[in-house]
């Protein structure tokens, strides 16, 4: 056995079989079964895949070196051919990083994805875990897992991402946001953690996740790269993997990760503050009004609705304007000449095209704002909603040659949004599926719309799983992806001068530059534990979002928890939404399909004035680029609804060398609370600015 420790964190390795024989953070042993060094995968010209671990190979090689350990598996069985994988261990500045390199690969196969440290930890304190542990997870928003069963009543299971890809992956950079996890537990006096993270300057792709054990007996911690290397070629030393311990709560390990961020940015990645390049109602924090102008929910029957004509919204946006004191953006569903959310045709727009442009130059003129939805990278061969049909042009134009593709080269039906729509997934590497979104989102660069929603159903911003071997990428999944992903998005960009781009979900850490303003899905991780501000704690300073149309939100309408989320979106700094029915009532969340009632539309409003009010008379100063730094322990009472939510929401802010916490109160009731030991009461549906 050889014991590595650094700072709280000690390993100790079995040089024999090459697993983690224990793993001790901060005094206490949290691995409950030796774990795997590593798994990788092969694939072979006739599709055949193998994974590799530690007792696959029949030498195993372990020597210290330079003030580390370096693992050597090479000779694995049943395979007359040279493979070898390096492991080196080593301490560095209290971490331990762990770097790694694969040679010898035969030149009929290629590596699909490699995961080093096949982790498996004491389950979490949902399922019993001794150590009360909890997971800190990069999801949409952020959130903390106390149970890893937790998704599986929603129908998000833990599932192995694989072609044709599903947009509730766990993949970066998609859902995942960045490229670190952090196990958090207790161990004697404050709370402790593991902070896992792949500091990997190319960004490309990787499942970061997590699942429970067959049995339940531990929860499994995937770091899985995706390697993008075309057969025959070998994995080189590419990036750390670093483990450490820390003391402290979540924003402890969130500041590990922006640490390393902020020493490794993206080319071009600025700040707010040192851009010039952002329209100036960025910092004014819009109100969205998000509606559709045909039909009242997805899967409805498309005609027109009272928010068509166009300009029939403006009485609406201007009582909700002139109550709450917000500039508004209106954000169109529906909209699209072609078929709603059959992407990627949506130009030119439904019906009367003169009145669109009525309309947008009337919300300019009142100082407010027009944004679309778009549908992303699918290309639509047939609507389930409207007669809209594209065989013909697939298959006149070769589009097969231009979508995602099967390791075998077949093609596959997109999974995603099929209520709606059938089709596939375009692969933007592919010069003909550039010039399909091209000739499908350009025209929209150039027709004064402030805001397009362009990759809605990209949740992040990236593409989806392609295997094809003649679209100019290698045959597998890889940091080409990433790469594919910030040069298109920089040339859209570059030709919609004053409009902003997004996406579904808040924009994975690699495109955050060119998507600045997105549907933040926070709601999504009602389903997998408790949101967390992790992504304003690390990205806030560089890029804001919007609180979105609240599509999937588990939390039962009836409690009416709209509230609740509008405060829990201003406390992370992002700008409020409302989504609206055609009859001008308030929606709890898109998607819904039975109207028997509807949230209190006066108290959400009521609420959005108060905060509006404080937006603009001190807490913009810290909300729209400010930086997210760890808020004061607060206790209060929960929630009526969700697991272990607590009724106020906050957070705490630093800017100009000003620090300040805020609270939201959203409820009906005066709550009282304490934060680091002072006693404090929120009045009702109130927000406070406490300086610290």
């Amino acid at each position: 056995m050889k014991s590595m420790t650094a700072g709280n964190l000690t390993l100790v390795l079995d040089d024999k079989k090459g697993v983690i024989a224990d793993l001790v953070c901060c005094g206490a042993s949290i691995l409950v079964k030796p774990s795997d060094l590593f798994e990788l995968r092969l694939r072979d010209g006739l599709c055949r895949r193998t994974v590799l671990k530690p007792d696959n190979f029949g030498s195993v090689v372990c020597k210290e070196s330079n003030g580390g350990v370096v693992f050597v598996f090479s000779k694995p069985d049943d395979r007359d051919r040279e493979l070898s994988v390096e492991l080196t261990l080593r301490s560095s500045g209290g971490s331990v990083e762990v770097r790694s390199r694969i040679t010898g690969v035969a030149g009929d196969e290629l590596i699909e994805w490699f995961r080093p440290l096949a982790l498996k930890l004491v389950r979490l304190e949902g399922e019993g875990g001794a150590l009360g542990s909890q997971l800190l997870f990069p999801y949409n928003e952020g959130v903390i897992v106390r149970s890893a069963l937790m998704r599986e009543e929603y129908s998000i299971a833990y599932k192995d991402p694989d072609y044709p890809s599903n947009g509730y992956y766990c993949v970066f950079p998609n859902m995942v946001f960045s490229q670190m996890i952090a196990y958090m537990f207790n161990a004697g006096s404050g709370e402790c953690g593991l902070y896992i993270g792949l500091h990997d300057p190319a960004r490309g792709p990787k499942e970061i996740n997590y699942r429970a054990a067959d049995d339940n007996s531990y929860i499994d911690i995937i770091t899985k790269d995706f390697c993008g290397l075309d057969f025959g070629k070998d994995r080189e030393d590419i990036y750390p993997v670093v483990l450490k311990a820390y003391r402290g709560s979540w924003e402890t390990a969130a500041g590990i990760y922006r640490d390393w961020l902020e020493g490794s940015l993206p080319e071009g990645f600025k700040k707010i503050s040192q851009r010039n390049d952002v329209p100036e109602w960025y910092k004014d924090s819009p109100l969205i009004l998000i509606y559709p102008v045909r039909g009242v929910h997805d899967k409805d029957v498309m005609d027109p609705n009272a928010f068509y004509p166009y300009t029939a919204a403006l009485n609406t946006v201007d009582e909700i304007s002139r109550f709450t004191g917000a500039r508004i953006m209106a954000l169109l569903m529906h909209w699209e000449s072609t078929a709603p959310w059959a992407p990627p045709y949506v130009w030119p727009p439904y019906g009367d095209q003169e009145d669109f442009f009525r309309y947008r130059d009337e919300l300019h003129r009142r100082g407010d704002l027009l944004g679309v939805y778009c549908s992303g990278f699918g290309y639509s061969v047939h609507s389930n909603l409207v007669d809209y049909d594209k065989e013909d042009e697939f298959e006149a134009r070769g589009l097969a040659d231009a979508v995602c593709a099967a390791p075998d080269g077949s093609i596959g039906k997109s999974p995603i949004c099929t209520g709606q729509r059938a089709g596939y997934d375009l692969c933007p590497a592919s010069e003909k599926a550039r010039e399909v979104l091209d000739e499908a989102y350009k025209p929209l660069f150039v027709k004064g719309i402030d805001y397009v929603q362009i990759l809605d159903q990209n949740h992040g911003g990236g593409q989806y799983f392609c295997y094809g071997a003649d679209h100019g990428h290698p045959p597998a999944p890889g940091p080409w992806m990433t790469e594919n992903m910030r040069s298109l998005l920089s040339v859209w960009q570059k030709s919609a001068p004053g409009m902003l781009l997004g996406c579904e979900s808040a924009a994975s850490e690699p495109f955050m530059q060119y998507l600045n303003f997105s549907d933040n899905r926070f709601e999504l991780n009602y389903k997998l534990g408790r949101p967390v501000h992790l992504y304003a704690y690390i990205y806030h300073e560089y890029v804001r979002n919007f609180m979105g149309n609240q599509c999937g939100c588990p939390l039962p309408d009836e409690t009416d928890p709209l509230l609740y989320r509008i405060a829990y979106s201003f406390a992370a700094g992002d700008s409020l939404s409302l989504t609206l029915h055609p009859s001008g009532n308030v929606l709890s969340r898109w998607s819904i399909k039975t109207f028997d009632a509807f949230p209190d539309k006066q108290k959400a409003l009521d609420l959005i004035k108060t905060l509006t009010e404080l937006y603009k008379n001190g807490a913009g100063k810290y909300l729209y680029d400010g930086r997210m730094i760890p808020a004061p322990d607060i206790v209060c009472e929960d929630a009526p609804f969700g697991d272990r939510l607590p009724a106020l929401l906050w957070s705490a802010w630093e800017k100009d060398g000003e620090k300040a916490l805020l609270v939201v109160n959203p409820f009906d009731k005066q709550i009282a609370y304490s934060a680091d030991g002072k006693a404090f009461t929120a009045e009702p549906r109130s927000a406070r600015l406490i300086r610290l």
